[in-house]
C-alpha cells in the first residue's frame, strides 16, 4: 500500500498514554497518574468484555497477566530490557509506550526522512483475531476523518501477519501533562475546547463517536495547538460491530457520560463526546475534573447520580456564561446537552466574542426535581416530613408561597418591561442605555427576545476606541484596507488639548500609522488618490505624511492669524489640496478656503471667500474642475480650472440660512449633497444648481456626508447619534445604524461600497456593512409567502400561494445570503412545503392536489402522487421522516402516506366541518415524540382534532374554539398543544393553549388584534411565536403564557413561522410577498458580501434570462469594484438554471 493511500487523522488509545507523550525519545513511559483516578480501558482478552482497569489488576479479566509477551517476544516493561522490533522501511528509535494490546514506538520513515510514531499489535496470545480486528477498528474509525485538529494517520500496513499504523509524530506532549491543578485563564480554556469541539464535530459528521475524550487524549503540537487522539474505543454512529459487550464500560470515569457509566455502550452516541468536552472544560477552568472518587466505583456512582459543583464555587469570579456552557455539557440527560459539538463550539465562540450564549443555567427548582428523581426514597421521606411540617403551618406557608409567586411574577414582568424598554431605547438611538437595561436582566430569564435586542445594539462590524476627546473625521484608504481617523476637541481649539491621527487595518484593527500631539486637534483627514500620502488639518496647520516611511512631505503649513484649518480634500489627480478655514466658536467671522500645491503646501491662486461660521467642509468635483464650500446658509461652487482666477458658479441657499456642516459630490459629478443645522440632507443638480430632493429623518444636526462609489447610496451622520443610509434616486431611507453613544461627526464609504465608517464624540470609530438590514428579507415571490427552514439550519425554502392560473415556484436558498440553490416548478399554484427531519427531502403541495417529494441534493423528483381532490394546503413529516401527512382543501380529509413509497397508510381521516371556504386553511402537526404518535389538524368547524397515527382514530375529543382555527403546534415536550385562529375582517384573534388529553384549556393568550395564522415553538420550549394579520409576530413565555416581545417589519399579515433547530433564527412568511429571517447571530463580512452580490444578480437574471448575458453585464458595469465584481460573477456562474425551467430569478408572472 502506498504511504499516502490512506491519509487520515489518527489517535492513540487510552491504554497507551505515552503515545500522547511522544516527545520522550528515551521511550520511558510517563508516570503521571490521571488526576481523575483509574481509567477503564480496552479489553485484554478474547472475550471482548472490557474488564481491565489501568493501575488495578482484575483477577476476572480474561486476558493475559503481566507477563504477556511483547511484539518481539520480550518481557513486559520494567522486568528486563527488550530488543526493538525491526520493520522494513522504518528505523525504530525507541519505545514511547504500551497499552492493553498495542505498543507505540518512535521511528523514522527511511525513504521520506520523517519522524513518526508506529503503533503495533503485540504478538502472542493478544494477537487473536478479535484483537487484530479491534486494533484495525481504530484506523478504520479515523480513516474517514480529515481535520487539522485530529492526529493524522500517514500509513496503514502489515508485517509478518500483524498490522501496524504510522501516525503523525507530535512533540508537544499531551494536555494531561500540562495540567497541574492550576486553572487556565477562562478565555484560553474556552478557545481550546472550542477547537476540540470543531474536531469532534468533524468526527461526528463522518459517523464516528470517540467515547474516550480526556486530557490524556489531547495532544499538542509545536505551536501548542491541540489535536484529538486515541480513537481506540471509537465506534461508528448507529453500528454494532459485536466487539463490545452490551454492558461493558468504555472510557475514563471522570470524563465518562452517565450513559457510559451505566455500561450501556449501545446507547452511547455523540452526546457522550459532548459530555466529555464539558468535563475537559470543567477541569481547565477549575483545575480538577467534575467527579473524582476515592475508588473507581465511587467515581462511577458520582458520574451517574451526583451533580457537579458549580465551577464558580471553586474559582470565584469565573464568567457566568462559561460556567453555564460547561454545566450544560455535563447534564445527565443526553437530550438536554448541546445537540451537537458544533452548537457547543458556536456558544464558546459567542462567549469569546462577547455575544450572548444560547445555553441557560438550570434553575433551583429543576435541580431539586432532578435530585428527587435520583434519590426517590429519600425524596419521598423528606416529602412526608415536609408535609407533616407544612400541615402545622398551612397558613404561614400559604402566605409565603403566595408571596414567592408574586415575587417571581414581578421579577418576570420587570424582565419583560426591561427588554421592551431596551428595544425602545435602541430604536431611539440611545444604545448605551439599552445595553444597561439588558445587562440588568436576570440571566435565567433571558430568552430569544433578549438576544435579538442585544444584536440590534451591536449592528457594527468593528469598533475601535481612539485617543482624544472626539473622533472628528474618518477616511478609507483607496484600496479599502485601512481606515484613518482624526481626533481632537469638538467645540473649541483649546491649546492644551492635542489631537491625533491614527490609521488602522480595517480588518484587524491593528494600528499601522500614528501621529499624536497635533495641537488644536485634528479636524479633517484625507488619503491621496494613489494611497501614498495622508493629509490632516489640525489647529491652523496642514501636514502631509508618506505612509510607507512616515516622513513629512513638507514642513507643516501654518495659516497666519487665529483661524483654524477645517475641511480638506485632495483633487482627483492628487496634485492639489483644498483647505477650508474658520474660527472655532465664532459664528460671525467669515471663513475662506485656499487651493494648495499638494507637493509643498504652497498656496496656488487666490483665496476662495466664504461666509460666516467658517468653511467646515470642502469637496472637489470628480473631474477636478470645481470645488464646493460650506458656510452659513450657503453651499458655494467654484470653477477652479483656472486657479489664478477662480470663478463662483453657484451660491445655493440651503438649510433655512443655518450653518452647513457637510458637502459631497456624487461620483458621476451630476449631483451635490449638503447637510447642516436644519437636520436635513439636500440633493442638488450640479449643472443647474436646482434642488433635486430632500432627505428627512435625522433628529439632530447633520455633520457628515459620503456617497457610495456607485452613487446609488448616500450616508449621513448626525448629532442624533446615528448613521443613515439613503437611496439617492428615490430619497428612501435604507438603513439606520445605531451604536454611537454621542454625536456622529464623520462618515466615509469604503472604495468597494460595502462598508461605511463613522466616528463620533464618543471617541469611537465604527465600521458598518452598507446593507439595509442584517436581517435577511427575501422578496422574489408574488403572492402569499410560506417559508420553512431546513433541519440543519443552513437552507430555507419558500413558495407563494394565491397565484391563480400562474406557474408557481418553490425556491430553495441559502438562509444566510439569500443565494438560490435550486428551484422546483409546479404546474399549478404551490401551497405548502415541509423539510424531512434528515434535511434530505422537501415535500411540496399544489392547488391541483398533487404532492411531490424532492431530493434536495440533486433537485430530482423522488415521488409524485395525487393526494387530494383539489388543493393541498398543509403538509407535515413525522419526526422519524417515515410518514408524510397531508390535508385536503376540497375533499376535507387528512391522509398519512409512506414517505418512501407514497403508499396511503390509512383510510382518509375525515374532517367533520362542512364549510370549504376562504377561511379554511388547515394546519397539521405531529407530536414531537420519536414516532410521531399523534397528529393534530385544524378543521373549519372551529375545532382541532388529534388522531392516533397507529390506529387512524381520534385520540381525544375535538378541541372546540370560538372562531375558525388556522394554526396548530405541539409543545416540544408534547404535553401541550397550541392553536391559533380568529375571524377574518372582524379583528377577532384567538391563541389557545390546551391539554389535549383532558381537553382542558390551559390559557388564552391575548394581544393580537387580528386573525392569527401561524404558530411555532422554539426548540428549547421556552418561547411560543405567533404571526397575525395585524402584521406582527409576538413571542410568549411558555411557562407563564405572558406576552414577552413583538417583532415588527412585515407590512401585511404573517402566515408562516418556523424556528431553526438551534433556536437562533425565526423565519416568517407574509402576505406582503416577502420572507424574513430574524437572526440572533451577526453575519460575517464574507456572508454580507455574498448577500450584496446576490442582490445585484437577481435583477439581472430577471432582465436577461441568460447566464452569459448576466456575466457580460457584470463585467461591463463601471460602478462595480473588486471584490464585489468577483463575488457577483461567482454568484452568477452558479445560478441554478435548468434546461426545462426558467431561472429562479424570474417571478412567476410573465408580464414582469
Amino acid at each position: 500500500m502506498d504511504e499516502f493511500e490512506k491519509i487520515i487523522p489518527d489517535p492513540p488509545r487510552s491504554g497507551v498514554p505515552a503515545e500522547a507523550r511522544q516527545a520522550d525519545a528515551s521511550g520511558a513511559p510517563s508516570g503521571r497518574r490521571d488526576p481523575a483516578g483509574p481509567t477503564i480501558d480496552d479489553p485484554n482478552g478474547p472475550s471482548g468484555a472490557e474488564t481491565r482497569i489501568d493501575g488495578h489488576h482484575n483477577p476476572r479479566a480474561s486476558g493475559p497477566g503481566p507477563d504477556a509477551p511483547t511484539i518481539d517476544g520480550g518481557a513486559d516493561p520494567g522486568t528486563s530490557p527488550r530488543a526493538l522490533p525491526v520493520l522494513p522501511g522504518y528505523e525504530i528509535l525507541g519505545e514511547l509506550g504500551r497499552g492493553g494490546m498495542g505498543v507505540v514506538f518512535k521511528a523514522t520513515h527511511l525513504r521520506l526522512h520523517r519522524l513518526c510514531a508506529l503503533k503495533m499489535v503485540r504478538s502472542g496470545p493478544l494477537a487473536s483475531s478479535e484483537a487484530l480486528v479491534r486494533f484495525l477498528a481504530e484506523a478504520e474509525s479515523v480513516a474517514r476523518l480529515r481535520h487539522p485538529h485530529i492526529v493524522t494517520i500517514h500509513h496503514i500496513g502489515e508485517h509478518d501477519g500483524l498490522p501496524f499504523i504510522e501516525l503523525e509524530y507530535l512533540t508537544g506532549g499531551s494536555l494531561d501533562e500540562r495540567l497541574d491543578g492550576t486553572p487556565l485563564a477562562p478565555r484560553h480554556a474556552a478557545g481550546l475546547v472550542a477547537t476540540l469541539a470543531d474536531a469532534v464535530q468533524a468526527a461526528h459528521e463522518a459517523g464516528v463517536v470517540h467515547r474516550d475524550l480526556k486530557p490524556a487524549n489531547v495532544l499538542l503540537d509545536d505551536h501548542e495547538s491541540p489535536k484529538v487522539a486515541d480513537f481506540g474505543v471509537a465506534k461508528a454512529i448507529g453500528s454494532d460491530s459485536g466487539l463490545t459487550a452490551t454492558d461493558s464500560i468504555l472510557g475514563s470515569p471522570s470524563y465518562m457520560a452517565p450513559e457510559q457509566a451505566g455500561g450501556h455502550s449501545r446507547e452511547v452516541g455523540p452526546a457522550a463526546d459532548i459530555y466529555a468536552l464539558g468535563a475537559i472544560l470543567y477541569e481547565l477552568l477549575t483545575g480538577r475534573p467534575p467527579f473524582r472518587g476515592a475508588t473507581l466505583l465511587e467515581t462511577l456512582e458520582q458520574v451517574k447520580n451526583a451533580e457537579p459543583v458549580p465551577p464558580s464555587r471553586l474559582v470565584p469570579g469565573l464568567p457566568r456564561d462559561l460556567e453555564t456552557i460547561a454545566l450544560t455539557c455535563l447534564r445527565k440527560e443526553p437530550e438536554r446537552r448541546y445537540h451537537s459539538a458544533a452548537s457547543l463550539e458556536a456558544d464558546l465562540r459567542r462567549f469569546l466574542a462577547g455575544e450572548p450564549i444560547v445555553a441557560r443555567p438550570v434553575s433551583s427548582w429543576e435541580r431539586l426535581v432532578k435530585w428527587g428523581r435520583r434519590r426517590p426514597a429519600i425524596a419521598a421521606l423528606l416529602a412526608l416530613l415536609t408535609m407533616a411540617i407544612v400541615a402545622g403551618f398551612v397558613g404561614v406557608s400559604s402566605q409565603w408561597l403566595r408571596a414567592e409567586w408574586q415575587k417571581e411574577s414581578l421579577r418576570r414582568q420587570n424582565y419583560i418591561a426591561r427588554v421592551n424598554l431596551a428595544l425602545s431605547e435602541c430604536l431611539g438611538n440611545d444604545v448605551a442605555r439599552a445595553l444597561q437595561l439588558l445587562d440588568g436582566c436576570p440571566v435565567d430569564l433571558r430568552g430569544w427576545e433578549w438576544a435579538y435586542v442585544w444584536r440590534q445594539c451591536h449592528l457594527d462590524l468593528k469598533t475601535f476606541r481612539e485617543p482624544g476627546p472626539a473622533v472628528n473625521a474618518v477616511a478609507f484608504s483607496p484600496d479599502g484596507r485601512q481606515v484613518a481617523c482624526g481626533s481632537g476637541h469638538f467645540y473649541d481649539k483649546e491649546p492644551g488639548v492635542a489631537g491625533a491621527l491614527v490609521i488602522r487595518d480595517a480588518t484587524t484593527g491593528r494600528v499601522v500609522f500614528e501621529r499624536d500631539g497635533l495641537t488644536g486637534g485634528v479636524r479633517s483627514v484625507a488619503f491621496s488618490p494613489d494611497g501614498r500620502w495622508i493629509a490632516a488639518s489640525f489647529g491652523p496647520h496642514l501636514a502631509v505624511w508618506e505612509l510607507a516611511t512616515g516622513r513629512e512631505r513638507f514642513p507643516p503649513r501654518t495659516e497666519p492669524g487665529e483661524r483654524s484649518a477645517l475641511g480638506l480634500a485632495f483633487s482627483p489627480d492628487g496634485k492639489r489640496i483644498v483647505l477650508g478655514f474658520g474660527i472655532l466658536g465664532n459664528f460671525e467671522t467669515p471663513g475662506y478656503a485656499r487651493l494648495l500645491d499638494a507637493s509643498n503646501g504652497e498656496a496656488v491662486g487666490g483665496v476662495l471667500p466664504g461666509r460666516e461660521c467658517g468653511v467646515w467642509s470642502v469637496a472637489f468635483s470628480p473631474d477636478g474642475r470645481q470645488v464646493a464650500l460650506t458656510s452659513k446658509g450657503l453651499v458655494e461652487v467654484w470653477d477652479v480650472e483656472e486657479v489664478e482666477t477662480p470663478r463662483r458658479i453657484h451660491s445655493l441657499p440651503v438649510h433655512g440660512g443655518k450653518l452647513v456642516y457637510a458637502v459631497a459630490f456624487s461620483p458621476d459629478g451630476r449631483r451635490l449633497a449638503s447637510g447642516g443645522l436644519d437636520k436635513t440632507v439636500q440633493l442638488w443638480d450640479r449643472s443647474t444648481g436646482a434642488p433635486v430632493r430632500s432627505f428627512h429623518g435625522h433628529e439632530g444636526f447633520v455633520r457628515a456626508l459620503a456617497f457610495s462609489p456607485d452613487g446609488r447610496r448616500l450616508a449621513s451622520g448626525a448629532e442624533d447619534k446615528v448613521v443613515k443610509l439613503w437611496e439617492v434616486d428615490s430619497g428612501r431611507g435604507l438603513a439606520t445604524f445605531r451604536g454611537h453613544a454621542h454625536f456622529v461627526l464623520g462618515v466615509a464609504f469604503s472604495p468597494d461600497g460595502s462598508r461605511v465608517a463613522s466616528g463620533g464624540l464618543d471617541r469611537l470609530v465604527k465600521l458598518w456593512f452598507a446593507t439595509p438590514s442584517l436581517d435577511l428579507t427575501f422578496d422574489r415571490h408574488d403572492g402569499w409567502v410560506s417559508i420553512a427552514i431546513s433541519p440543519e439550519g443552513q437552507l430555507a425554502a419558500s413558495t407563494a400561494s394565491f397565484l391563480p392560473y400562474k406557474e408557481s415556484w418553490t425556491v430553495l436558498w441559502d438562509r444566510a445570503t439569500g443565494e438560490p440553490i435550486r428551484s422546483f416548478p409546479a404546474p399549478t399554484e404551490a401551497w405548502p412545503l415541509a423539510f424531512s427531519p434528515d434535511g434530505r427531502r422537501l415535500a411540496t403541495g399544489e392547488r391541483s392536489g398533487m404532492v411531490t417529494i424532492w431530493e434536495i441534493a440533486t433537485g430530482r423528483r423522488l415521488l409524485e402522487f395525487e393526494a387530494h381532490d383539489g388543493g393541498t394546503p398543509a403538509l407535515a413529516f413525522s419526526p422519524d421522516g417515515r410518514r408524510l401527512a397531508s390535508a385536503g382543501y376540497a375533499d376535507r380529509t387528512v391522509k398519512i402516506w409512506d414517505a418512501q413509497t407514497g403508499r396511503l397508510l390509512f383510510s382518509p381521516l375525515a374532517f367533520e366541518g362542512q364549510r370549504a371556504d376562504f377561511t379554511f386553511f388547515p394546519g397539521l402537526a405531529f407530536s414531537p415524540d420519536a414516532e410521531g404518535r399523534y397528529l393534530a389538524a385544524t378543521d373549519s368547524d372551529s375545532t382541532v382534532k388529534v388522531w392516533d397515527t397507529r390506529t387512524g382514530r381520534l385520540a381525544y375529543a375535538p378541541l372546540e374554539h370560538r372562531f375558525p382555527v388556522h394554526g396548530v403546534a405541539f409543545h416540544s415536550e408534547g404535553r401541550l398543544l397550541v392553536s391559533t385562529g380568529g375571524r377574518v375582517l372582524e379583528g377577532r384573534a384567538e391563541v389557545t393553549v390546551w391539554d389535549p388529553e383532558s381537553g382542558r384549556k390551559i390559557a388564552d393568550l391575548l394581544g393580537h388584534t387580528d386573525v392569527v395564522r401561524a404558530v411555532a415553538i422554539s426548540p428549547d420550549g421556552r418561547r411560543l411565536a405567533t404571526g397575525s394579520d395585524d402584521r406582527t409576530i409576538k413571542l410568549w413565555d411558555t411557562e407563564t403564557f405572558e406576552e414577552v416581545f413583538t417583532l415588527r417589519g412585515h407590512t401585511s399579515g404573517v402566515i408562516s413561522l418556523s424556528f431553526s433547530p438551534d433556536g437562533r433564527r425565526l423565519v416568517s412568511g407574509s402576505i406582503d410577498q416577502t420572507a424574513r429571517i430574524w437572526d440572533l447571530d451577526r453575519p460575517s463580512l464574507a456572508t454580507l458580501y455574498r448577500r450584496e452580490a446576490v442582490s445585484l444578480v437577481w435583477p439581472l437574471f430577471d432582465r436577461h434570462r441568460d447566464t452569459a448575458a448576466v456575466l457580460e453585464a457584470l463585467r461591463s458595469d463601471p460602478s462595480l469594484r473588486e471584490p464585489m465584481r468577483g463575488m457577483a460573477l461567482d454568484v452568477a456562474e452558479g445560478w441554478p438554471i435548468g434546461p426545462d425551467a426558467l431561472p429562479v430569478g424570474i417571478r412567476p408572472d410573465p408580464a414582469r
